[in-house]
């Protein structure tokens, strides 16, 4: 079943956790954005539901939904940039 039919205009398919480089995938029912980075080294923990709510803010804030999402992974990396160690070796954000 097409993700269209069930009435999402698009999908973010988050690539973190898979091998190589990570890539987003923003896809849209005849096209589809990619974005790529380097692996920053760690074990990080809450990184999706830190883009979903940094996505969920820039549209409230009026932005389309690809500046939405770019916006939303630059926020995700610099927080990771100064993450936090947590009990068990897992990095979190600060949210600063």
């Amino acid at each position: 079943m097409s993700f269209n039919l069930l009435g999402a205009k698009a999908i973010l398919l988050k690539g973190g956790h898979g091998p190589g480089s990570p890539a987003d995938v923003l896809v849209f029912a005849k096209s589809y954005l990619v974005w790529k980075d380097r692996r920053l080294k760690g074990d990080y923990h809450g990184l999706g539901c830190a883009l979903s709510s940094a996505i969920a803010a820039n549209l409230a804030r009026g932005k389309n939904l690809t500046r939405a999402v770019e916006l939303g992974r630059a926020y995700v990396r610099r927080q990771m940039k100064k993450a936090i160690m947590a009990p068990g070796g897992v990095k979190v954000l600060p949210h600063t």
